[in-house]
């Protein structure tokens, strides 16, 4: 099985085809999020979940 995910995270500009619906982290909570700790963090909660709900042990 192969799950794929794309975040936009710090990124405040969009190719024009795209720009009107296209939006970040940054641009909605104008914070900068470093990446390596969004990934972690995400990985860690996608774990416990997967736990949870009997995915993995």
């Amino acid at each position: 099985m192969l799950i794929g995910i794309g975040l936009n995270v710090n990124q405040t500009e969009f190719d024009e085809e795209i720009q009107d619906i296209a939006s970040s982290i940054k641009t909605e909570f104008n914070i900068n999020i470093e990446r390596e700790e969004l990934i972690a963090e995400f990985c860690n909660q996608f774990e416990i979940y997967c736990k949870q709900k009997g995915i993995i042990q």
